[in-house]
């Protein structure tokens, strides 16, 4: 998720970056208050904790929106990434001791100009480890990122920060890479098949991702071969009272859960015997309430039970998904743990279910047509219409017959 965020207003430089060694005395103005005065993270000095600063006179409004939360009295940082790297960012009361702040918030940014001008809104948090907070994100060789800390500010109400609850310091350092069975979310995961970020490690253990912002949703591409029981679970792994949905290859749903049926958990878990599933599956993470509807915008699954492992049970449960409602929703981080389940196309055709929807998108129309052109053309396997073995003349002919038709 990168979302823009011009702060092309604030254009006066009013002491340039400040080094951490020239932090500002508490209970005065922070020297690092604005964007265009941000304290230098020096990647060398990795591991590090940020001087401790009070907030009681940082500006109440932030310069920039954190997408996760309302935010305000904040704090600015800024760091180069020399290397392709983790990074690790918080507040939490182990690693940062010395915070008494006991609401915080992060949101980090990356600038396209390398400055305050303009910059993209990559990563947020609120809650992660109680009520303070938690960024742990990819940053790329040679960018240039800001991050914003500062309070949870609910309201126009909420009481500036005062001492002894007014202190601040970040704990940064670089994590470890994951382990090379976890499938990492490459930008921001499509809600919807057609959208399925593809999950091309042969044997994924986890997935590991983001649910960016309120009403995000996540879906991916896998494969089930058949021979293995399948287990998917995000118990244990992620603060967020999650959801999970899988779905088929052609958007029908499969299984959905909530609440964990083997604990009191509000993560959720799904758990197949061997045989039960097979070919493509889109698996979707959603944070509670999200839930998928059918093409008439009613739901495919009811709300409960809650804690049971359920076929599709709603108004429109015979369709396939075309879209998600919102009446809730959490960002954060999540893993889920996988078993049984391979890279997608590892033993399944990528080619479309139904012929005539050619890209998959749930409809039936001239953008089908582009589609299976150009894959046609390309003489790929997909282009094999009437499934003779061959990409020829008759493959249009069976192809536009099916599309002309509308049916698969």
């Amino acid at each position: 998720m990168r979302r823009a965020v011009n702060l092309a207003r604030r254009t006066t430089l009013r002491h340039g970056a400040t080094l951490f060694a020239c932090a500002g005395a508490a209970h005065a103005q922070p020297a690092n208050d604005r964007c265009t005065d941000a304290a230098i993270i020096e990647w060398s000095a990795l591991p590090l904790a940020t001087p401790l600063t009070s907030l009681a006179q940082a500006a109440r409004e932030p310069e920039a929106a954190n997408p996760c939360s309302a935010t305000g009295h904040t704090l600015w940082y800024r760091f180069d990434a020399p290397v392709d790297a983790r990074v690790r960012i918080e507040s939490c009361a182990g690693p940062s001791p010395a915070t008494s702040v006991p609401d915080t918030t992060l949101a980090l940014y990356e600038s396209d100009t390398g400055d305050c001008a303009s910059l993209s809104a990559v990563w947020c948090n609120d809650d992660a480890c109680a009520f303070r907070s938690r960024m742990i994100f990819d940053v790329r060789a040679g960018a240039r990122y800001y991050v914003q800390a500062g309070i949870f500010l609910p309201s126009a109400a909420t009481p500036a920060p005062a001492p002894p609850d007014d202190l601040l310091s970040l704990r940064v350092s670089i994590e470890p890479p994951p382990p090379a069975d976890h499938w990492v979310e490459r930008e921001d995961a499509g809600p919807l098949p057609a959208l399925s970020q593809r999950v091309t490690l042969l044997q994924p253990r986890a997935i590991e991702g983001r649910l960016a912002f309120e009403g995000d949703v996540d879906m991916y591409a896998l494969d089930a071969c058949g021979d293995q029981a399948v287990e998917i679970s995000t118990v244990g792994l992620t603060s967020v009272d999650t959801q999970l949905f899988l779905f088929d290859a052609s958007g029908l749903g499969v299984a959905m859960n909530d609440d964990d049926p083997l604990s009191t958990a509000a993560q959720s878990r799904l758990r197949f015997p061997a045989g039960a599933l097979t070919g493509r599956v889109h698996l979707a993470v959603t944070s509670y309430n999200l839930d998928p509807a059918g093409p008439g915008g009613q739901p495919i699954w009811n709300d409960t039970p809650f804690r049971a492992q359920r076929a599709p049970d709603g108004p429109e449960a015979s369709t396939s998904i075309a879209s998600w409602l919102a009446s809730a929703g959490f960002a954060g981080d999540y893993a889920v743990a996988l078993s049984g389940l391979r890279a997608a196309g590892d033993c399944s055709s990528d080619c479309p279910p139904c012929t005539a929807d050619f890209n998959g998108d749930g409809g039936v129309d001239g953008a089908d047509v582009q589609a299976f052109f150009e894959t046609w053309e390309a003489g790929a396997p997909c282009g094999d219409a009437n499934g003779d073995g061959g990409v020829d003349g008759a493959d249009i002919e069976r192809f536009m017959l099916a599309w002309e038709t509308g049916g698969c």
